[in-house]
């Protein structure tokens, strides 16, 4: 298990992390890691969540669909209006470190979940997009800055020029 070395600051540990990536020939997909897959994989793009009532949401974490799979298939539900928004949405951000409509762009979840007349389907605490969306703005404005300097310094090393 790898424990985060506090003396370090959280750039080199992140540059450290890419590094462990490049060594192991699997590892798991999530947050800082999307950037090697181009982003968000959800919403049909490489996987999607479908909870206990059948209904399809785009992302295990985000739990607002217009899409039932026992009311359609599995390719209708990909052809539904908030997996089109998905899909032609993503990628979300070209900050690959900000990658999630929901996490680092709520703007862009609370944009498609009204264009798509899209509902709630979380069983036990269901809530409106706009209510999510308040609750994640303050954690996308604080790692903007830090995604933006790390983005920068890990773009600038794959084209060989100065991270300075």
């Amino acid at each position: 298990m790898y424990v985060f070395p506090f003396h370090l600051t959280f750039s080199v540990h992140f540059q450290l992390t890419l590094f462990v990536l490049f060594q192991l020939t699997l590892f798991v997909l999530f947050q800082l890691t999307l950037t090697y897959v181009g982003g968000c994989i959800a919403g049909g793009r490489r996987y999607l969540h479908i909870n206990a009532n059948g209904d399809c949401d785009p992302c295990v974490f985000i739990h607002y669909s217009n899409a039932n799979i026992r009311d359609m298939s599995l390719l209708d539900v990909l052809r539904s209006p908030i997996f089109m928004a998905y899909h032609d949405g993503q990628p979300f951000n070209d900050n690959h470190l900000r990658p999630c409509p929901m996490l680092e762009n709520p703007e862009k979840l609370r944009e498609i979940v009204k264009a798509t007349g899209a509902h709630s389907t979380d069983l036990q605490s269901p809530e409106t997009v706009d209510h999510l969306c308040d609750k994640c703005e303050a954690y996308a404005k604080n790692w903007t800055s830090t995604a933006t300097e790390l983005w920068s310094c890990s773009c600038a090393k794959k084209k060989g020029e100065s991270t300075k």
